[in-house]
């Protein structure tokens, strides 16, 4: 799942997660208070969102989280001989 995937779902499940990316992690209650919508409302688009792919839903003390199902970028690798190469460099 891509970040600019979040434009073409329709307008209420987009402003959920626009909050929620903007948020991280966050539970429903939370995000009822901050859209200052019912936490039943907003319950049922986080389950739409995560039927369709774009949360994940994390359990964690007695709480259930919900966070944006984007990939996670890969780190980049660095050339292996980019040191020598440098150290090289600076000794001209």
């Amino acid at each position: 799942l891509h970040p600019g995937m979040i434009a073409d779902l329709p307008d209420p499940l987009r402003q959920i997660m626009v909050h929620i990316t903007r948020l991280g992690q966050v539970t429903s209650r939370q995000l009822a208070q901050e859209l200052s919508q019912s936490e039943t409302a907003v319950m049922s688009t986080l389950k739409q969102l995560v039927a369709l792919g774009y949360l994940g839903r994390l359990e964690q003390q007695e709480q259930t989280y919900f966070e944006p199902a984007f990939g996670r970028r890969r780190a980049r690798q660095v050339p292996s001989g980019i040191w020598s190469a440098l150290s090289r460099e600076l000794q001209r």
